[in-house]
């Protein structure tokens, strides 16, 4: 076996992973409006996809997908909480869960008299 096959063995396959730049759009995301180095590398965790990128000190970390689309940027904090009426949580449920705060907190006044 030759130096020259056994070099090649060793090599790593990087076939499918583009590397590139990243722009993180995500405006809450500490490197909003910045550039990073992707690896290409897409990974689903927690049934979501990320992507590998490298930070300035050369760390590799984990960024939700999402957060690299334009549309990021158009998140915002609203005054008063929402659901999602695609959440899968129905809002009968989240009505009597509301119902019943109340009525322990009454109690509790109650009981205090």
């Amino acid at each position: 076996m030759s130096i020259m096959t056994r070099a090649r063995a060793r090599q790593r396959h990087g076939a499918g992973f583009l590397a590139g730049e990243e722009t993180i759009h995500y405006a809450f995301h500490p490197l909003a409006g910045k550039t990073v180095a992707s690896t290409g590398r897409r990974v689903v965790y927690g049934g979501v996809e990320h992507i590998t990128i490298r930070l300035i000190d050369g760390t590799m970390t984990l960024t939700p997908a999402w957060m690299m689309r334009p549309e990021a940027a158009t998140c915002a904090i609203r005054p008063g909480p929402r659901l999602s009426t695609g959440s899968g949580f129905p809002c009968s449920a989240f009505e009597k869960v509301i119902e019943k705060t109340k009525l322990r907190k009454m109690g509790r006044r109650c009981a205090e008299f």
